[in-house]
């Protein structure tokens, strides 16, 4: 499977693959990785149109992430426009995911200097194939645990 294949699954197969993945090791995830927005799980709350304009806005403006380590932590940043613009640090931390509980990446935005509202972003990644990640972005203010949509990511060499 590769990234692209990823838009053509329904919000109940990537839930499937989600759970199916397995957490990644910090040290296979250096360097630019492609993205892609898709649907939000099904244990979401949101509505339909914050999926679409979430999509919209990742196909758009969004194209991946970066991933370095900076002493003996790994952390990155989000890829913004064709010039690959870095925005939106975070760091990288082992966790169980609110999903399902099981180990996955932690990708935590509660960092300086990201601003409201993205303070309230945690992603959490999982390995589903040879270079290729799913994630799914959660909306985390204080005690609320939201789910929102999930993202591709696929290293580019």
């Amino acid at each position: 499977m590769k990234l692209q294949d990823l838009r053509n699954l329904k919000a109940e197969e990537l839930d499937k693959l989600f759970i199916e993945g397995v957490s990644p090791s910090r040290s296979e995830l250096e360097g630019f990785f492609a993205g892609i927005s898709l649907p939000q799980t099904t244990k979401t709350f949101l509505p339909r149109a914050f999926e679409k304009f979430a999509i919209f806005i990742g196909d758009k403006i969004w194209k991946g992430k970066v991933f370095m380590k900076i002493d003996s932590e790994l952390r990155g940043a989000n890829i913004l426009t064709d010039f690959k613009i870095p925005a939106f640090p975070f760091r990288v931390e082992q966790s169980n995911s609110f999903l399902d509980g099981k180990p996955c990446l932690i990708l935590n935005y509660r960092i300086f200097p990201n601003p409201f509202p993205v303070v309230f972003i945690r992603d959490e990644l999982r390995k589903i194939g040879e270079k290729l990640y799913l994630g799914v972005m959660f909306f985390y203010p204080v005690f609320l645990k939201i789910p929102s949509i999930y993202f591709g990511l696929e290293r580019e060499e």
